[in-house]
């Protein structure tokens, strides 16, 4: 069983390190940390197509919470590969507030 419990651990400080900066900083922003991690794939993967489904539902807490997302992103991790998509996301959203 000691086995178990130390894969979990293992787990989750490889988890920490690798978002628990982002996590931290979105919480104190407003975030829901259930909602960060419910959309955690998809704003690595797929931030444009996520953007466009939320403006789709118009949400409201959804598309501030994945706004906030995408900037912290943007700060933290700003020579990520995926750095563009996060900016054109947030042009995205900036357009559709806008209009």
């Amino acid at each position: 069983m000691g086995d178990i419990k130390e894969w979990k651990k293992k787990i989750m400080d490889n988890e920490k390190k690798r978002v628990g900066d982002i996590y931290e900083e979105c919480v104190k922003r407003g975030c829901n940390i259930r909602f960060l991690k419910q959309f955690d794939t998809r704003i690595w993967m797929y931030p444009i197509e996520q953007t466009r489904a939320f403006i789709e539902t118009d949400v409201g807490i959804d598309l501030k919470m994945w706004k906030t997302y995408l900037q912290v992103l943007i700060e933290k991790r700003p020579n990520h590969e995926k750095s563009d998509d996060w900016k054109k996301s947030l042009l995205i959203l900036g357009k559709y507030e806008n209009s």
